[in-house]
């Protein structure tokens, strides 16, 4: 039990780094967004619901944080990451939709790939804990 334990708090701290990078990266779109378009434009829900998922989102960071210290039991972790995933990919169909309708490509393919990198950790965490599948190891043939 400790080593599944073990396993499985490894298993959270890899997706919360992965979940925090991602929420990084998001935000600098956002922030870039803001200041082309949202900043120079009437758009004030837009702003205010990505503002509201970005508080919401340092606010179940924290709460992981802190419970992480408090707690020995990892099933509220999941929850909170799981929120956070759907967070995440609420702000990335909001900052997606702007981008699209301002002919950003580059920046409309970028937030995109975040959203799709969203929806693998959250298959991962919800099919956690699964057969994990082989590692693809290289070997070098000698022949």
């Amino acid at each position: 039990m400790a080593k599944f334990m073990a396993e499985t708090n490894k298993f959270l701290q890899s997706k919360m780094v992965e979940l925090n990078d991602i929420f990084c990266k998001v935000f600098y779109e956002y922030r870039q967004i803001w200041f082309t378009q949202i900043g120079n434009t009437n758009q004030p829900l837009s702003e205010m619901h990505i503002q509201k998922l970005i508080t919401d989102i340092l606010m179940q960071f924290d709460r992981i944080c802190y419970n992480s210290v408090t707690t020995t039991q990892s099933g509220w972790a999941f929850i909170a990451l799981q929120n956070i995933c759907l967070m995440l990919d609420e702000a990335i169909k909001i900052i997606s939709i702007l981008n699209k309708k301002r002919n950003n490509t580059i920046q409309y393919h970028n937030i995109n790939i975040l959203g799709n990198r969203v929806i693998i950790l959250q298959n991962e965490l919800q099919q956690y804990p699964a057969e994990k599948p082989q590692k693809a190891r290289y070997k070098k043939d000698n022949k």
